[in-house]
């Protein structure tokens, strides 16, 4: 009987493990810069405006995982395909 499990190659579990590490590491410098420089995150982007740094950097880094997720899954279906 033959097995139904897919075996990845090492490259590309290598290339999980980097995307990951740099997920992982945007994410933490961003909570970083919150923990220690509250006060630059909190300043208007604009004299008088709303949006601040803070909220610019979260945007960034909900876009850069977004970002990174769907070149993964491009990469991943060009590989299979």
């Amino acid at each position: 009987m033959a097995s139904t499990e897919s075996k990845t190659p090492r490259t590309d579990n290598r290339l999980e493990w980097i995307s990951t590490a740099i997920t992982c590491t945007v994410y933490f410098a961003y909570i970083l810069a919150i923990a220690f420089t509250p006060d630059s995150l909190g300043r208007a982007v604009r004299a008088g405006g709303v949006v601040t740094w803070g909220m610019i950097g979260g945007v960034g880094v909900i876009v850069f995982s977004i970002g990174i997720a769907l070149w993964y899954a491009n990469h991943a279906n060009r590989r299979d395909s």
